[in-house]
């Protein structure tokens, strides 16, 4: 939960796109150190595995971030669940992988499951700092007539990407009256 809170922070103030890429790249490099922190001692490869915990509890608070400066109004819930399936989908794939790699995988078969995931955590980490963008407006190769669909929707919708503030009348109310 701790690492939730803060990455919907960090998110908000620096974007999801870094977010979301350091927390992959640093369970990416986790990943790859765990076969020799199970080889060193057991309470090691708990520890390293539970900061990875903390590393991938970042993933979804920035995701929603990004959705909220990249998705239509009217898109937002489908893609949203397109992202919570796809990670789903993910787990699907891996298991099987997983058990044939330990069976019939290289470094003794069990850290080859590591090794080949950490890799391809590196792998995706370069594809999203090369093609992920903040927001519309950052983005390099993003399409004018998409990029003013987006932007035009948002601000529509008084969402998250407007170039206007919003004329939101904020009061404070006291939780206690004083007699």
């Amino acid at each position: 939960m701790s690492s939730q809170i803060l990455a919907g922070y960090l998110a908000s103030r620096y974007g999801g796109r870094l977010v979301i890429g350091v927390t992959v790249l640093g369970g990416a490099l986790i990943t790859l150190l765990s076969p020799l922190a199970a080889n060193l001692n057991v309470y090691t490869f708990i520890g390293l595995r539970a900061i990875l915990g903390f590393f991938q509890g970042s993933t979804f608070p920035a995701m929603h971030h990004l959705w909220s400066v990249w998705a239509p109004p009217l898109e937002r819930s489908l893609l949203t669940g397109i992202s919570y399936a796809g990670a789903q989908i993910g787990n699907v794939l891996v298991m099987p992988i997983s058990g044939l790699l330990c069976k019939y995988g290289f470094a003794g078969g069990w850290p080859s499951i590591f090794y080949i995931l950490g890799v391809f955590g590196l792998l995706w980490c370069i594809l999203w700092f090369c093609f992920v963008a903040d927001s519309p407006q950052k983005h390099r190769s993003i399409s004018e007539k998409e990029r003013n669909y987006i932007v035009g929707s948002l601000r529509e919708s008084g969402g998250k990407d407007t170039d206007h503030e919003q004329n939101v009348e904020h009061r404070c109310v006291p939780l206690f009256e004083s007699s």
